[in-house]
């Protein structure tokens, strides 16, 4: 069950792949003046380094300044909220998150 976030920000634009709750990859790239192009080609580098296709993914999220322009992603959520669940998944006992903003 494939799975793939993407961070759309001002300066760059990230995505990683999740099966299993594992990473299996990961790209950051610089967003440049097209969020759509950016969106694009940070996950065709992400899934190249997969054995899978967009087709095969489950689930695309979106987050960061670009998330709604991410328009093939089934779900955009903010990134307090992506802070959160991340910070959980990494350390269950996290309760207080501090962003600093950048």
């Amino acid at each position: 069950m494939p799975v793939l976030g993407i961070d759309v920000g001002a300066a760059t634009t990230k995505a990683v792949v999740m099966a299993d709750g594992e990473i299996l990859s990961w790209y950051i790239m610089q967003t440049g003046h097209d969020i759509n192009e950016a969106s694009e080609t940070v996950i065709s580098q992400t899934l190249a380094k997969t054995t899978f296709s967009k087709d095969e993914l489950d689930y695309i999220v979106s987050t960061g300044y670009g998330r709604n322009g991410v328009r093939f992603a089934n779900k955009a959520i903010t990134e307090i909220l992506c802070h959160a669940k991340g910070a959980y998944w990494m350390m269950p006992e996290t309760r207080t998150i501090i962003d600093i903003g950048g």
